[in-house]
């Protein structure tokens, strides 16, 4: 199990309620496969074909925002949310072929 998946696993367990690291939140979303691009307004937007179309992204995307609480870096307790909705959805056919 790599750092990614430990942090993505505590997050579920506990969701951090002040924020985390950006550097770990990036990783947590490349782990999960996602297409990441930073815009100029210090958020980054992070995209998966596979979210398309759900209740949560119907496009598929949401917003990473990188300057919690005017801490540059810090990442919002709410784009951890996100993060982790995203995580379920991404994640729930491949619990399902492990059962079979």
């Amino acid at each position: 199990m790599d750092n990614a998946e430990k942090l993505l696993k505590n997050w579920g367990q506990s969701p951090p309620r002040d924020g985390v690291d950006c550097k770990d939140a990036l990783a947590v979303l490349a782990h999960l496969g996602m297409t990441v691009e930073r815009n100029n307004q210090g958020h980054y937007q992070a995209f998966h074909r596979k979210l398309v179309g759900s209740d949560s992204f119907p496009y598929g995307s949401f917003t990473v925002n990188c300057h919690a609480y005017g801490v540059q870096g810090n990442v919002h307790p709410r784009a951890i949310k996100d993060i982790l909705r995203a995580a379920k959805l991404l994640l729930a056919p491949a619990e399902q072929d492990d059962e079979r």
